[in-house]
Formats: structure tokens, sequence, C-alpha cells
């Protein structure tokens, strides 16, 4: 039986004609799907926005729609419905609106919808060092996971919780935070406590070299101070720690007498050493005749 020869003219101009045509078919596929996705028909048509409360719809819609007049590789508009990029459009907000704190996106017809979550207010972080002005205070709002997202402007009053920095940092970077997770947590579970059990209402919470942390309170139970006292702990306690000896400090017969005698001479409450707690009346202030 005789092979069949393949290396002839004729079968390699089959060949060649073979690879041309799926060439040519592939081009038309190409070609088409390109035409097809540059059609009215597959666009988004309407931006719809939803959930933000303090951002403004209108300069969002603008920088959606800014971002929607690029292309994909420069062939298909990026207000195809397959082709907007979602990952790309939502960095492309989070830049220009870091008060976001959540985006989901999501499309139906021709429709866009951009559900967004703001970031909330929870607490302010302050540089710490000496300004010329109160006024040129640089702090920054701090998110509900601890993140800094934008500048305040001056506080005169304590609608947030003040915390200043150790001075080793000496600039806050948006996106950037002081505390991870847990501590965070941690520290602001531990306000909570002391604001709701002893009525401890914080003026600022500054961290000091070594760990240590200074509260500054103008609140115990119900004495209201017109100068803060302070409270001194370590970041190396816990927290439980930190808090179960301030209650045996609230408890003292005598840091309770010294207390209700006269409790503006409030001074300081000292926390940081093991097995040991101090705390601190200024002397009686004599009264004239």
């Amino acid at each position: 039986m005789k092979r069949k020869r393949i290396n002839t003219d004729s079968y390699r101009r089959k060949k060649i004609l073979r690879t041309i045509a799926r060439w040519v078919l592939a081009s038309i596929v190409i070609t088409g799907f390109i035409y097809a996705m540059n059609r009215p028909y597959f666009f988004i048509k309407d931006i719809k926005i939803l959930g933000n409360q303090s951002l403004q719809t209108q300069d969002i819609t603008d920088v959606v729609e800014t971002y929607m007049t690029g292309s994909w590789l420069g062939i298909i508009p990026r207000k195809n419905l397959f082709f907007y990029g979602e990952a790309g459009l939502v960095n492309t907000l989070r830049e220009h609106f870091p008060k976001i704190y959540n985006l989901d996106m999501s499309t139906h017809g021709s429709e866009l919808d951009i559900i967004i979550s703001e970031r909330d207010a929870h607490s302010l972080w302050c540089v710490d060092r000496i300004y010329e002005s109160p006024f040129d205070e640089e702090c920054y709002f701090a998110d509900q996971n601890g993140y800094w997202y934008a500048q305040a402007p001056y506080f005169s009053d304590n609608v947030l919780t003040k915390i200043y920095l150790d001075p080793r940092v000496d600039s806050i970077i948006l996106g950037d935070r002081f505390l991870n997770n847990t501590s965070f947590d941690e520290l602001f579970s531990f306000v909570d406590a002391l604001k709701k059990e002893h009525h401890i209402n914080i003026q600022k919470i500054i961290f000091r070299p070594q760990g240590d942390v200074e509260i500054r309170s103008v609140q115990l139970k119900e004495q209201v101070y017109t100068k803060p006292y302070i409270i001194w702990f370590n970041t190396k306690d816990s927290f439980e720690r930190i808090y179960r000896n301030l209650g045996i400090v609230f408890t003292q017969d005598q840091f309770m007498q010294e207390f209700k005698r006269d409790p503006q001479n409030l001074q300081s409450i000292d926390v940081r050493f093991d097995g040991r707690i101090f705390y601190k009346f200024n002397p009686p202030t004599a009264m004239g005749s």
C-alpha cells in the first residue's frame, strides 16, 4: 500500500488557503464584535447614585461621566455596559472622594447603579506640636476603622474625641492610620466604658513616648471640672487591666473622702505601674476672710 504524500504543492496551497480563511474569518468576527460594541445599544445611558449623604450627586456623576469618555484599548468606549471597567471606576471615585467608605455597582439594562456608603466621622486625630495659633492645628477625621480620610477645620468644642499622636509622628497621611483594627476597637471600647460607668468626659487623649497615654478629662461622676485632670496609663497593659485599676481607685475610701471634700482639686490618677496606683490632689485652696 502506497503512502499518501502530504508535502505536495497542492497540499501546501490548500493549507495556506485554509490559514488565510481562518484569519479572514477571525478578522470578520473581531471587526464585527468591535463594531457591535461601539453601537449605542450597548452603552450606559443613565447613571444613578444612591446612598450618598454629604457627597453631592452631581459631583459624583460628573466624575463618572468623565471616566466614561475613555476607552478600552482605544477601541471600545468605557460607556459600554461590558467594558466600563468596574475596578477602574471604583479606584477613580475613591481617589476623588476620600469620604467614600464602600462602593457597590450594578447594571440594569442601560442604567449603571452606584451605591455609596460614606465614612462616619468617628474621631479627630491631631499632630502634637507647638502652633503659632490654635487655628493652625493639623487635625484629620478618622472613620469607624481609624483611617484618616479628610483634614478637619479647627474645632473648639468636643463634638468628637480628640487624639494627639506620639510626637515622633510629625505628619498624617490620608488613607493611613495610627492603630490597627484590634487596638483601635479596644481603645474606644475602653473610652466608651469610662464614659458610661464613671461619667468620665474625655477632652483629649495624648499618646506619649514609651507607650504612655495621657487622658485629659473634664468630668468624673457628677463633678464637672473647670480645669482638666489627667489619667495616665501605658499601652503595655491590657485595657481590661487599666479599667479594673481605675475602678479600684474610685472605690478607695481615702480617694473618695478627698474627692468629696474638694473634687476640683483632683490633679491626676496614674495606673502605669505594676501593683501600685497613684492619685494626686492639689492642696486645698486657702479661703480668705
